[in-house]
């Protein structure tokens, strides 16, 4: 269906709908369009209007909806999730569209092709208006993400602006060199750091391409971590509840008094077995919220600036008990996924390395004065601190008009972001 064809359409009807009853020949010479082709459109929409639902897709507003409908089906399921022109074809004749859209495949698949030229058009209109400003630092993240081939994924992580989004045969590390390359950097734009999970292509592409510092993905890392524990008490809670249920189901059974005594003693076991689950669900969150909290630049328990070198420190108590509760639960992977963990913190601490350099730098440009750096990092820390945390004692930076400035930690001005 033409779009031509259909703002024909949309027109007789917003027509219909404002002047009220018309002839075919009225019509006809005020929208400046063949008398047959009026005849044809209104045979069509009064054909269409034997239902309410109809005689609103028939309707001008109808219309105008249904092509927002229509394009937001393409643009979530057939553009970003990559769903064939089969099945939404299948999709639109379920729900009836398709006396009312054209629903073949062979359509469908015109339009998406119509609609991803008019998508890059408008990405081509922005870019020109697009104003990016000269000698700034920027942080970026990578990543990769798949539909019939790998796109790579490079976004400036403070604006969200996709410095690239491209479709690529493999995601090696000369691959994502080669969309680097393409990209038209502004003048003295300066790559602090890029933050990715642990592929080697993209650690690669940022020590060597980019000439940056390497972060971790902390989502990717905790997820990692958790992994194992959280597939093994979700086992272990599955298994308690097929055993509850089973004797819940066997409770008022007639038995002998051998048998009430080995169901009883069950009971006891299930007891006791779901009071160790809960204990043990109860340390696992303990300990990765521990952990969690710890990533941070601050000290959320005491509202004093964290350093770097403390980070280990901080995650060995919360480490340890995740390890002896691996020993518990007899989890094969608990030592090597804390391992893995703990090689990575190095980075961990790079990233609170780099934090503070980067803050306390630009600090220092925007004012000399001490008392509003100190202003900004305990606004900082007020932004990150949940007043509703019963173990959390920092106290709100915005009392006073020049509030005391927690320990933070002093670096030199020519510190270098390198592996503590």
């Amino acid at each position: 269906m033409s779009i031509n064809i259909f703002q024909r359409r949309r027109s007789i009807a917003a027509m219909v709908t404002q002047s009220g009853h018309q002839t075919l020949n009225q019509m006809a010479q005020t929208l400046g369009i063949s008398l047959s082709s009026v005849w044809r459109h209104q045979t069509a929409r009064q054909a269409l209007a034997d239902t309410p639902v109809r005689a609103f897709w028939s309707s001008a507003p109808g219309m105008d909806y249904l092509i927002r409908v229509v394009v937001a089906v393409f643009y979530c399921f057939g553009i970003k999730q990559g769903v064939g022109a089969e099945r939404l074809s299948e999709f639109f004749r379920l729900i009836r569209l398709d006396s009312h859209v054209a629903t073949s495949p062979s359509a469908l698949r015109a339009f998406k092709t119509r609609l991803v030229e008019s998508i890059e058009q408008y990405e081509a209109q922005q870019r020109e208006t697009l104003s990016r400003p000269p000698d700034k630092t920027v942080m970026v993240g990578g990543d990769e993400t798949f539909f019939e081939v790998p796109i790579l994924v490079l976004m400036e992580l403070a604006s969200g602006y996709l410095l690239f989004e491209t479709a690529k045969p493999t995601r090696s590390f000369e691959s994502w060199s080669e969309e680097v390359d393409g990209v038209e950097w502004p003048d003295g734009w300066r790559i602090r750091a890029m933050v990715s999970d642990g592929a080697k292509a993209l650690v690669k592409l940022a020590v060597e391409r980019l000439q940056c510092v390497h972060l971790p993905d902390v989502f990717h890392l905790l997820r990692d971590l958790g992994q194992p524990w959280v597939r093994a008490l979700g086992r272990e809670h599955k298994r308690l509840e097929r055993e509850a249920n089973t004797l819940t189901k066997r409770q008022d059974k007639q038995r002998s008094a051998q048998q009430q005594a080995v169901y009883e003693s069950q009971v006891q076991l299930y007891q006791v077995q779901a009071a160790t689950l809960a204990q043990a669900q109860t340390d696992y969150q303990q300990a990765m919220n521990t952990i969690t909290t710890a990533l941070h630049p601050f000290n959320l328990h005491t509202g004093e600036g964290q350093h770097w070198d403390e980070l280990e420190r901080q995650l060995r108590d919360p480490l340890q008990q995740l390890e002896t509760l691996a020993q518990r639960l007899d989890l094969c992977q608990g030592h090597q996924t804390i391992e893995a963990f703990r090689a990575h913190l190095p980075s961990l601490a790079q990233g609170i390395n780099l934090w503070w350099h980067g803050m306390l730098e630009d600090l220092a440009i925007k004012t000399h004065d001490p008392s509003m750096h100190s202003w900004v990092l305990s606004a900082g820390l007020l932004a990150t601190t949940d007043p509703k945390d019963p173990h959390s004692s920092a106290q709100s930076p915005l009392s006073t008009s020049r509030p005391t400035s927690p320990a933070y930690p002093e670096y030199p001005s020519g510190l270098a972001c390198t592996d503590p």
